[in-house]
């Protein structure tokens, strides 16, 4: 199953290194297919940045990014609508 990490308080970068090197201890080393965003935002991005990250979430769910990161939605349109009205209004 694909995952998708999006990092407020590392860079994806630092994140990466900190799994491989074993530095924190992460299931998603067993993931094959795991795609890292970077949000610089802290702690909070629902509270500082709402708009962008639910816009990282709609690209991911409605597959309106590269298309060599796009994936099969797994959740209905009705949900998706529902994420975007809660958040845009």
């Amino acid at each position: 199953m694909p995952v998708t990490v999006i990092c407020t308080s590392l860079p994806s970068a630092t994140l990466t290194a900190m799994i491989e090197t074993g530095h924190i201890p992460s299931e998603l080393l067993s993931v094959r297919d795991v795609r890292y965003i970077d949000l610089p935002t802290g702690h909070w991005p629902m509270f500082s940045r709402p708009k962008d990250l639910t816009n990282l979430f709609l690209a991911e769910v409605t597959q309106t990014g590269p298309s060599e990161s796009r994936r099969p939605c797994r959740l209905p349109p009705s949900a998706v609508r529902d994420i975007a009205r809660v958040w845009h209004d």
